[in-house]
This record gives structure tokens, C-alpha cells and sequence, in this order.
């Protein structure tokens, strides 16, 4: 009856991993771990790293940046959480990445190469990089392999 009742528990959206411990002869204790969103659907529900969609306080994810599939909200997963901070979109899939920035700026990293995570560093380079020069980008498009970087910078506007 446990396994059961444990996984009644697990088909709850919000719940992430579940444990069913009984102790005879009337105790039954239930630990539960909450699915934690790293983004909202477009439709306003939470997604979590494992891309799995769920009724969440709209409140709660109004800071969280926009997922536009839960494949995009997988990705997001491997995202340190200074990143998410600084992004208001992100889509993507096998053939890259589309991120909005909260600045505006659209970045397109390219799949294959590198993981993300070091693509970000990169990016993280080449924004400071506009930035000392009191510049501001419209775009960018990073090669994951390592190649190129395309900067279009925001016309009229500087720092």
C-alpha cells in the first residue's frame, strides 16, 4: 500500500520526489520534496529544471524569467541562478539557444560546442567587454564552438 500511496503523491505536479516510510502499527510518515520553478510558462504556470509544468503562486513567479517550452525550461535548469536573474526569456532546443536579457539585448547561442554555462561566461565577457566602451548591444550571436562573436549595437544609445 505504501508504493501506492507513493506514487498518487509523485503524480502531483508540484511534487518532485516523495517517501512513505510506515511504522507499525498507526504511523505512516510522508516526506515530500517541492518541484522549485526556474521559470513561468507563457500559459503562467511554474516549470521546473526537469521541465515539468505546475500551478504556482503568480506572485512567486513573476521574477522568474519566461520559458518559452518546457525544453527551454531544462536548459534553464543547467543556468546558474545569477543568470536567471538576468534574463527575461529563453527559448531553444537541439539547433540553440534564444535569450532575451532584462536589458533588452537578444542573444542567440549556437548548439553544439561548449555547454551553456561556459557559452554564459563567454557572453559575460563580451558584455563587459560593450560595456567599457560605453556601448550597448541589440543583439549578439555567440558560436558555441567557440568561434565568433556578432555584436549589433543599439543605435543613438550610449552608456
Amino acid at each position: 500500500k505504501a508504493g501506492r500511496v507513493r506514487q498518487g503523491i509523485l503524480s502531483l505536479p508540484l511534487v518532485a520526489e516523495a517517501r512513505v516510510e510506515r511504522r507499525l502499527p498507526w504511523v505512516v510518515r510522508i516526506l515530500v520534496k517541492e518541484r522549485t520553478p526556474v521559470a513561468r510558462l507563457a500559459d503562467g504556470r511554474g516549470v521546473a529544471a526537469d521541465g515539468v509544468g505546475f500551478e504556482y503562486p503568480a506572485s512567486r513567479l513573476m521574477s522568474l524569467p519566461v520559458a518559452g517550452s518546457e525544453d527551454a525550461a531544462r536548459i534553464l535548469g543547467g543556468v546558474p541562478p545569477a543568470w536567471r536573474a538576468r534574463l527575461r526569456r529563453v527559448d531553444g532546443g537541439k539547433d540553440g539557444v534564444n535569450l532575451e536579457l532584462v536589458d533588452g539585448t537578444h542573444v542567440v547561442v549556437g548548439a553544439g560546442g561548449t555547454t551553456l554555462a561556459v557559452s554564459l561566461d563567454r557572453l559575460d565577457r563580451v558584455l563587459s567587454d560593450i560595456s567599457r566602451r560605453g556601448l550597448r548591444a541589440e543583439s549578439i550571436l555567440l558560436s558555441a564552438d567557440g568561434g565568433p562573436v556578432t555584436v549589433r549595437p543599439r543605435r543613438g544609445r550610449r552608456v
